[in-house]
């Protein structure tokens, strides 16, 4: 088994969600589940704001 890659795409306050949902749907698809692991980012933890009127959740 090929070992994971974990990859991060990071939101920045004013995230265009089509920015967003590439990288989303290329590495967080669930054909691509045991390659690997994505997740978001952002400077500071809690919502993001995007361009279109709904936030992202950024974990700590």
């Amino acid at each position: 088994m090929l070992p994971m890659h974990r990859v991060v795409a990071l939101i920045l306050p004013r995230v265009v969600a089509f920015d967003l949902a590439i990288p989303a749907q290329v590495f967080g698809h669930r054909d691509e589940i045991d390659r690997y692991a994505f997740s978001v980012c952002s400077e500071v933890a809690g919502l993001v704001p995007s361009t279109t009127g709904f936030a992202v959740h950024a974990p700590l």
